[in-house]
Parts: structure tokens; sequence; C-alpha cells
């Protein structure tokens, strides 16, 4: 499934507006009222990870199984080489390797395989990319 990252925002704003009313509400209501039990309230920042950490994951998966479909996707890519210093070809992968090519200055492509150990390593930075640039871009 595609989300362009436009369709996020407007996701994100909505979220954002729905709380800023929620908190007007709350902030009218009487001080001798009390919130429901069953209700938990979780802070604004907690609220804030856990859509970064959603929006990162779902990102990440879109990059992984499609490559990247957008701007903000590519730049996420082209840091992860700039790190890492290869370019990689995303499509569907066997569980246990990750089958990536590599093109160096000369045009040449070769063919590399991770293992599902030494992937982890390239999937968690990839991961952690992907949560700064939807943390940075959340209004």
């Amino acid at each position: 499934m595609y989300i362009s990252s436009s369709q996020m925002h407007n996701v994100l704003a909505d979220y954002t507006k729905r709380l800023e009313k929620n908190r007007v509400s709350n902030a009218q209501r009487p001080a001798g009222s009390k919130s429901p039990v069953d209700r938990i309230d979780i802070s604004v920042g907690g609220k804030r990870q856990a859509v970064v950490d959603k929006v990162a994951a779902n990102i990440v998966d879109r990059i992984t199984r499609f490559g990247p479909q957008d701007e903000m996707d590519r730049e996420i890519v082209k840091q992860l080489k700039d790190e890492m210093g290869t370019e990689e070809k995303y499509k569907d992968q066997d569980p246990v390797e990750f089958v990536f090519n590599v093109i160096d200055d000369g045009s040449d492509k070769t063919t590399n395989k991770l293992t599902a150990e030494d992937s982890s390593v390239l999937m968690k930075r990839l991961e952690a990319l992907t949560r700064e640039a939807v943390d940075k871009n959340m209004v």
C-alpha cells in the first residue's frame, strides 16, 4: 500500500488539530470533574512518539518492499547510502539474507548478500533514519 507524504502530512495535521481541540475542551471542563477511570492518559510527547514510530515502521516496510517511492524515501535511502557506502536495490527478499547491488564509479554492478545477522544492522539504521525524518517533518 502506497502512502504519499502529503497524505501522511494530512493525517498528522488532523491528529494535531484533534489533540488541540481536546486540550481546549479539557481546559473548559469544571475543576471538580474527573476523567473516566478506564481512560489512560498519555503525555503529548508519548503520543507523538507513538505516531512517529508507527509512521516510520510503515515507511521502512514500504521502502524494503517497493523501494523509495517519494522524496522523503529517497532522502532517507541516500543518507543510508552515504553512511554505509553502498547503494541498495530494494525488492522482496529471502528472509534469511539481504541481497543488494553496488554500483561503483565505473558503473560496474556487483551483487552482494548479507546474512540475517548482518542485515539487521542495516535495517536498524534504516529504521532510525526514518524515525528521524518523520519526527523532523511532523508539524
